[in-house]
């Protein structure tokens, strides 16, 4: 078809394969040669172009470059951790947006060739792993990283080169995750990995391996972060900050960790026995060696699931914390929501079923799982209104970081309907395998999590960089993002009604309109976030000069300088008890 021969180019090296014939070229290796060749260029410009302005010789650059790469590559200090995890979650998080749009280049239309099958496989494969171990995690580990040390009085994590450990095993195991891109294909099971078509049988591409061994990479740093976090909350809280006294960021952060550690090791296991299968013979997941054939299944949703919430209770301390100082008010019922954000997590350990209502489980087991995910609708619901509480009567201010935060809550509302929607076991028997699913799951991590980030980056930069942000700018940020998001997700609801298959690299002709107008709108909301890298970009620098308070904020990280000086505190900070508060 055309979009073969648009992949196909042919070369013969003399003394090599000029004998036997020309050797066909993959795509992937076409885009890892182009890649070289684009960064080679870019380096050549930058260094010339120090060279010229700076009249300095190619070894006088090449050291200067040295000097300032080095402490970031040997740093320690959980500041420039935390700007590392950021810098490299938004880096994956374009990477990932333009995955999508190559998916949606390919369902702009039926019967399109743009992708083969196995490229539209393996684009979807790649971009969910990368949005929620390489973009995801690494943001949240990045805000973590910069904003709990710094909210609880202490002067680094408990391990400080064990959180350079853990975040050097980040971008390694990104990079053999996508090597098998230069194998002959990246994986393409998905990234929830099901068996059997993860197995050795049936996913037969170095690219599936390769996916397999950075998991495990990433497994482990995940795995390290969570116990150097909950070290540090438990052991290294200043005077007078007691659990029940600690922001409301730093709460969602300690559950987070305390869900990953968990949650990640059970994945991990699956993923070094999926491993084992597929290079060393064993049986763990073989059906016809007598394995139960939804046992993958049971272990990676154990996992997978919380995993959402690992996620969206950051972004939900980092609404938390915003709205508390937009609205001039303390959080309405700060108790409430550390419970209700202790009971999130309690609860999503036992919902993970709801996935597999149509994997033919117990009857019982598929009731219970359904009422369970009804309730966790509970302590979401108290954490709404108490924002809402917390607003009604306050004296706000709307700003960029407030819109953000506002928008994460209106957005993440309507997820949370929809998920009581396909928590219900006939509705989900019927939508299960459709865009309403995709719709669903993006409301709430694009919409509820992204967007609180989104809030986060506005709120803290200038404590990071010690200038503000520009306003008009994230205003049209916030605007276009909003109007894009829901241009491209609030469709998919209908075509999922309509019965369209996700996964699917093809669809009904009758969906082709809808189809268009979600691929185009998806577009226009991947474009708007460049001005978001504008902003960082223009910002950094050149912004208007921020105190070390400059929204009147009352946690700790704001009684130190912006930027905060190196050991974050020229003294350990003592949180005082105002009168009638309690010191719980």
């Amino acid at each position: 078809d055309s979009s073969d021969q648009w992949n196909r180019a042919t070369f013969a090296v003399p003394g090599t394969n000029a004998v036997v014939g020309p050797e066909e070229i993959s795509e992937s290796r076409k885009v890892f040669y182009l890649s070289l060749v684009v960064i080679g260029t870019l380096a050549a410009v930058v260094v010339g172009n120090r060279m010229v302005s700076t009249e300095q010789s190619v070894e006088q650059v090449f050291g200067e470059l040295w000097g300032y790469l080095k402490p970031w590559l040997t740093a320690t200090d959980h500041k420039q951790i935390g700007l590392l995890y950021i810098g490299t979650g938004l880096f994956f998080f374009l990477v990932a947006g333009f995955l999508a749009l190559l998916m949606r280049i390919q369902l702009m239309e039926p019967n399109n060739d743009f992708l083969t099958n196995t490229q539209y496989n393996s684009s979807f494969t790649m971009h969910g792993t990368t949005m929620v171990f390489m973009a995801g995690m690494p943001i949240i580990f990045g805000f973590a990283n910069y904003l709990v040390p710094l909210q609880i009085g202490a002067r680094d994590l408990a391990f400080p080169r064990l959180n350079a450990l853990s975040f050097w095993l980040l971008p390694t195991g990104a990079l053999v995750v996508y090597a098998g891109f230069f194998t002959g294909g990246a994986g393409d099971v998905a990234w929830t990995g099901y068996v059997p078509y993860s197995s050795g049988d049936h996913a037969t591409s170095p690219g599936t391996d390769l996916w397999a061994a950075g998991q495990i990479m990433l497994g482990a740093s995940s795995t390290l972060t969570a116990i150097n976090f909950l070290t540090m909350i438990m052991r290294m809280r200043a005077p007078g900050v007691t659990l029940m006294r600690m922001p409301l960021f730093t709460w969602s952060i300690t559950v987070a960790v305390f869900l990953l550690l968990l949650a990640i090791p059970v994945f991990t296991v699956a993923v070094i026995l999926l491993y084992a299968d597929r290079t060393f013979g064993s049986l763990y997941f073989s059906v016809e060696a007598g394995a139960d054939p939804i046992l993958w299944q049971h272990l990676f949703w154990y996992f997978g699931h919380p995993e959402v919430y690992i996620l969206i209770l950051p972004a939900f301390g980092v609404i938390s914390d915003v709205v508390a100082t937009f609205a001039r008010r303390p959080i309405f019922g700060y108790t409430s929501m550390v419970y209700a954000m202790a009971s999130i997590g309690l609860i999503s350990f036992i919902v993970y079923g709801h996935h597999m209502f149509t994997a033919g489980t117990d009857p019982l087991f598929r009731f219970i799982v359904m009422l369970t995910t009804m309730l966790v609708a509970v302590p979401t619901g108290v954490k709404i209104f108490n924002w809402l509480a917390t607003i009604t009567g306050g004296s706000i201010t709307t700003n960029t970081a407030m819109l953000f935060s506002l928008g994460a809550i209106a957005t993440f509302t309507i997820g949370g309907i929809t998920g009581i929607v396909v928590a219900i076991i006939p509705l989900d028997i019927h939508l299960h395998d459709t865009y309403f699913v995709v719709a669903h799951f993006h409301y709430v991590l694009i919409g509820g999590t992204l967007f609180g980030f989104y809030s986060g980056i506005y709120y803290w930069f200038p404590k990071v960089t010690g200038r503000f942000m520009d306003e008009k700018l994230g205003r049209l940020h916030f605007l276009t993002s909003f109007i894009g998001f829901h241009a491209a997700f609030y469709p998919m609801h209908i075509l999922g009604m309509m019965g369209m298959p996700r996964r699917y690299a093809d669809y009904d002709a009758s969906m082709a309109e809808l189809n268009e107008f979600v691929s185009y709108s998806a577009f226009f909301f991947g474009a708007v976030q460049l001005l978001l890298v504008w902003n960082i970009l223009r910002s950094w620098n050149g912004g208007e000069k921020a105190s070390a308070d400059p929204w009147g904020g009352w946690s700790l990280e704001w009684t130190t300088s912006s930027p905060p000086p190196p050991n974050s505190f020229l003294k350990i900070p003592t949180l005082h008890v105002a009168d009638g508060e309690d010191d719980a």
